[in-house]
């Protein structure tokens, strides 16, 4: 073949090459195709959230307010990961999803700055305090770590920092990737409310001396952004129209057909959730010379749960990872002096089960939890979702429980009852407690269902507090929920009941996006340290020698095709 018919080949190969490539590219504009390569498929969202994206009728607009070329490393690759999740939100909400990133400590002037401080922390959006080290000093900057979703003339504001923020200092690493994983269900939970047009009905029993309505206001304000939220009497209103049903912590007695009208609600495919105590612990008591002596609760309602498949024990656990407990011991200048111990009858939940109601949740605080069981269900689904840790005493009652304990220290290997479920979850078909039971000359017995028509959940859990927010009676002023005044930390027990809720009446967009695991890859320090020059030196090397024989391959091959005389 002549020389110059291998030039038109090699110039026809290129020419096709370029078309190839336009066409591939005016292709892209109508066809886009994405593949995740990560092991951890960090860079995908959930197919619920793809949905929720495709579906805005109108633009969301978000204004993210961690922004500054000083951000510290760690708030740096979370800036990242927020940019990517949201230009990953326009692929699927094309011009509906508009974004900016903006730094609160860069606007000018002063007066300005100052405004939209105030502005962030009255829609919600604290600052964080975070220490750097800059040539050789710790420098303290103040971020804003939170962010603002509007649709139409509706807003709401998130944390972009999950968990304990306090924490930052000591394992930075872990916060910010805790704070990645959750990113997905933040932004799209936070689209899904301002989009939602219609609330499912949740509605809270009365009737028992069950929780007040201020003890449980910190978590209806979280649970009326998705929910419309009621309290009701069994016998005054029809349970047709409600969606779930919240029986948190009775004290007194339920009738036989108040129980009957629960469990005909959950034949028809109700969902309740009960929080319930067991073992009734006067803490007011627990500071006098008697002390306070644990009693079985009798709210009659033990029975109904065993035939769903729960066995309640009449027990208390003390658990070594527990909480503090503050009395007042005296006084001084007029002023009361408290004492704050670690009391094992607060025991602090870390131990989840595998699931999405749990997953990346921090832990959470109980007060005077007793332990369940199971019981044979046929057809109910029990899945355990909550446990105490493995260091735990379980303890019959009755007994007497006095302040004194916490002056002691326990000794370890009395604990070692293991770690005991607190908390189920339910799933399947149930069987009515009045099954055979109600007589043909019952008025009843024309409506009554002996089995669930369709599968349906509920939640069980040994902890009637789980709940309860403290509240300020003198200054009526409600803490948030979980929030523990002795320490100052506030533990997720409003993020699981959200959860929960939304597992529960099957709002998938949300719960599934909680699925997303993000995996730190740490690196070896002693390797790092003792390998430090030899990987220094080969990454400015290796790219120089490759670059060097790669020229000399392309030459000798450029030779060995052209530069060759024919042979005569």
């Amino acid at each position: 073949m002549k020389r110059s018919q291998k030039r038109m080949r090699a110039l026809r190969t290129f020419f096709i090459g370029i078309a190839a490539i336009v066409a591939l590219n005016l292709l892209a504009q109508y066809f886009v195709i994405r593949i995740d390569l990560t092991e951890d498929k960090r860079y995908s969202i959930a197919p619920q959230t793809q949905a929720l994206l495709k579906e805005l009728e109108g633009p969301v607009f978000i204004q993210v307010y961690l922004h500054g070329d000083d951000l510290p490393a760690d708030f740096r690759r979370l800036r990242r990961s927020i940019e990517e999740l949201l230009e990953e939100f326009r692929v699927y909400g094309g011009s509906n999803i508009q974004y900016r990133f903006i730094d609160p400590q860069s606007v000018e002037p002063a007066e300005a700055r100052d405004s939209l401080i105030q502005y962030l922390a009255a829609h919600g959006v604290l600052p964080t305090n975070v220490f750097v080290r800059e040539e050789g000093k710790r420098v303290e900057k103040l971020l804003f770590p939170g962010a603002i979703v509007s649709y139409g003339n509706k807003y709401t504001s998130l944390s972009l920092l999950q968990g304990d923020q306090r924490a930052t200092l000591a394992r930075p690493q872990e916060i910010i990737n805790h704070s990645i994983e959750n990113m997905e269900y933040e932004f799209a939970s936070a689209i899904y409310q301002l989009t939602l047009k219609k609330k499912k009905k949740i509605a809270y029993i009365y009737g028992h001396r069950e929780l007040t309505p201020p003890e449980v206001d910190d978590l209806n304000q979280s649970l009326s952004r998705f929910f419309q939220i009621y309290g009701i009497r069994l016998q005054e209103v029809s349970l047709d129209t409600l969606d779930a049903l919240i029986i948190a912590k009775p004290q007194t007695a339920f009738s036989e057909e108040e129980k009957y009208l629960i469990d005909q609600y959950v034949m028809k495919g109700g969902r309740v959730l009960f929080f319930l105590d067991a073992v009734e612990v006067r803490e007011d008591s627990i500071n006098t010379p008697q002390g306070a002596v644990s009693l079985a609760y009798d709210h009659q309602l033990i029975d109904l749960l065993f035939r769903y498949g729960i066995r309640y024990n009449y027990e208390l656990i003390e658990d070594l990872n527990c909480g503090v407990l503050g009395l007042i011991i005296g006084q001084m200048a007029g002023k009361p002096q408290m004492e704050f111990l670690p009391w094992r009858y607060y025991p602090i939940f870390y131990n989840f089960f595998p699931h999405p109601v749990t997953k990346n949740l921090n832990a959470i605080l109980g007060r005077y939890v007793c332990t369940l069981d199971t019981v044979k269900a046929e057809g109910v689904k029990k899945v355990p979702l909550i446990a105490s840790s493995p260091k735990t005493k379980v303890l019959d009652i009755p007994f007497v429980i006095h302040y004194n304990e916490a002056r002691l220290d326990p000794d370890p290997d009395l604990f070692n009852d293991g770690a005991r479920t607190v908390a189920y979850l339910l799933e399947g078909r149930f069987r009515s407690l009045y099954q055979n039971r109600i007589l043909p000359s019952d008025p009843r017995a024309k409506t009554f269902i002996a089995e669930s028509q369709k599968p349906t959940r509920m939640f069980v859990c040994a902890d009637g507090d789980l709940i309860r927010n403290e509240v300020n009676w003198q200054k009526k002023q409600v803490l948030p929920l979980g929030y523990d005044r002795n320490t100052g930390i506030t533990f997720d027990n409003k993020r699981f009941v959200v959860n929960l809720l939304h597992y529960m009446l099957d709002d998938k967009q949300l719960i599934l996006a909680r699925n997303k695991e993000v995996r730190l890859r740490y690196l070896n320090k002693d390797r790092v340290q003792e390998e430090r020059t030899f990987w220094q030196a080969f990454n400015l090397y290796m790219p120089l020698l490759l670059t060097l024989m790669l020229g000399i391959t392309y030459h000798l091959a450029r030779y060995w095709r052209f530069g060759r005389q024919p042979k005569a």
